[in-house]
C-alpha cells in the first residue's frame, strides 16, 4: 500500500499551463512475479491554469481519478534473489520502475473567468442549456509511471517482515478527449480547433508499506 501527494501540472489549450496544482494519491499493489506489479490507484487533487496577457482564459478546478496499472522493476527482475543488497546504489536499482496504465477523470470546474461569444476559441463543452459545463470526465489512455521506490531498511528483500519505503514518483496522464481544461477551442465554422487533447502530470513523494 502506497500513501502519497504532490502537485499536478496541467497541458491543455489554455497559453500558460505554468500553475501547479495539487494532488493526493493511494495505491494498492500485488506482486505477479519478482519485478511486476498489478494495482489500482485513486487521485483526488486540482488542476489549474492562469490567463496571460496573450490569453485571458483561465480554469480552476478539482478532480477525482480511478486507474489500474502494471509496473516493471527490470533491475529487481536482472538481480534476482541470488544475494543480498550490498550497496544503497544497488537498493536504489533495484527500486527503479517504469509503468503504464488507464483510468478514467472526473473534473469539477470551480472556475473559468472568460468565455467571449464572438471568439470560438474561447468555447468548452455545453450543457443542455447551452452553458459551459461544470463538470467533465475523460478516460485517461495511457497513463505513465516513472520513479523509484527506496527502502528505509538495508535489509531490503526479507520477506518475513514488512518493508517501509519512500516513493518518488512522476506520472503523465493523457486524455481521450479535449475537456480536461473546460475549455474545447473552435473554428469560425464551428469544427474543433486543433487535434491535440489534453493531459497532466503528477510529480509525487510517497510512503509504501509492503509485507
Amino acid at each position: 500500500m502506497t500513501l502519497g501527494a504532490g502537485f499536478t501540472r496541467l497541458y491543455g489549450d489554455i497559453d500558460n499551463p505554468g500553475k501547479a496544482g495539487w494532488g493526493t494519491y493511494g495505491r494498492l499493489d500485488y506482486t505477479i512475479i519478482r519485478g511486476l506489479n498489478i494495482g489500482g490507484e485513486g487521485q483526488i487533487g486540482s488542476l489549474e491554469a492562469d490567463s496571460t496577457l496573450v490569453d485571458p482564459r483561465s480554469v480552476k478546478g478539482n478532480y477525482a481519478n480511478l486507474g489500474i496499472s502494471m509496473s516493471v522493476y527490470p533491475f529487481d527482475m536482472a538481480f534476482g534473489t541470488g544475494r543480498r543488497m550490498q550497496s544503497f546504489g544497488e537498493q536504489v536499482a533495484r527500486g527503479f520502475y517504469l509503468g503504464v496504465g488507464a483510468g478514467f477523470i472526473y473534473n469539477f470546474h470551480r472556475a473559468r473567468n472568460y468565455r467571449d461569444p464572438n471568439n470560438p476559441s474561447t468555447f468548452g463543452p455545453l450543457d443542455s442549456n447551452g452553458e459551459l459545463r461544470q463538470r467533465t470526465g475523460s478516460l485517461l489512455l495511457p497513463v505513465l509511471n516513472t520513479g523509484f521506490s527506496i527502502p528505509f531498511t538495508k535489509d531490503t528483500f526479507r520477506r518475513n517482515k514488512g518493508l517501509w519505503s519512500l516513493v518518488i514518483n512522476g506520472q503523465f496522464n493523457f486524455a481521450d478527449n479535449d475537456d480536461m481544461d473546460g475549455y474545447v477551442p473552435l473554428k469560425g465554422d464551428g469544427t474543433r480547433l486543433g487535434t491535440s487533447n489534453d493531459y497532466y502530470s503528477f510529480y509525487s513523494l510517497g510512503i509504501r508499506y509492503s509485507l
